[in-house]
């Protein structure tokens, strides 16, 4: 099984001396680290004992993040990395034998730009985003169907545009509002809706003066939901 970690930088060594690559590429590197804070392609690393690992793949990547740990102890402190655990190793090695195979020209020059070790880091990096894609669409779905189930508040000036004169009525007994008074505010917002405001309301409904529009609305504070 191969795991995505945070590991502390010095917790890690590599079998390959940093003589192998070009300081000046490793102090770039460092320094992109520390704007992106982080590696953009984790370490590939194998455990060697307790809380002791090494690389497997990402020899440069792990110079540039000991450089960065250098000028930042506190920001590159942890490094990015997948770890295979020692049981799987083979299994790893393997694949990326696999992987060699597919190249039909190979050059000895260091400063080739992919080996299939690092082959192997990328593929495990693209799968673990596919994951974690999934995952985060998965919870933005069941987020909206959540949200979709919520009711939703009315606005005042829909109840008088929008209900039905039965429903309209209710609302109104809601607040107080009862005989004749009620059937003829009811049967004016019918007839004179739809209302572009609140204000519009109370200057065409007679019996509804702005205190009493006032009341209504915070008496259905705790109603208005669809």
């Amino acid at each position: 099984m191969v795991d995505f970690f945070l590991v502390e930088t010095k917790l890690i060594s590599s079998s390959q001396p940093a003589s192998h690559f070009s300081q000046s590429e490793i102090d770039k590197l460092a320094k992109l680290i520390l704007d992106a804070n982080g590696l953009v392609r984790p370490l590939v690393l194998k455990e060697t004992g307790f809380e002791k690992y090494e690389v497997v793949s990402g020899h440069l990547e792990y110079y540039a993040a000991v450089r960065a740990k250098e000028k930042n102890p506190q920001q590159a402190e942890m490094v990015n990395a997948l770890v295979i655990e020692a049981e799987e190793e083979k299994t790893a090695i393997q694949q990326a034998r696999l992987l060699e195979q597919l190249y039909s020209a190979t050059k000895a020059d260091l400063t080739a730009s992919t080996t299939p070790l690092d082959d192997l880091a990328s593929n495990l990096e693209d799968l673990f985003n596919r994951e974690l894609k999934g995952m985060t669409q998965k919870l933005e779905t069941n987020l909206q169907r959540i949200s979709d189930q919520l009711p939703k508040q009315t606005k005042p000036i829909n109840v008088f545009n929008q209900l039905t004169d039965v429903d309209l009525t209710r609302r109104l007994i809601s607040v107080g509002i009862k005989g004749k008074n009620l059937e003829k505010i009811v049967e004016q917002v019918v007839k004179k809706r739809p209302f572009n405001s609140l204000s519009e309301v109370v200057k065409q409904v007679n019996g509804l003066s702005e205190k009493k529009m006032v009341e209504i609305v915070d008496g259905w504070a705790d109603l208005l939901f669809t």
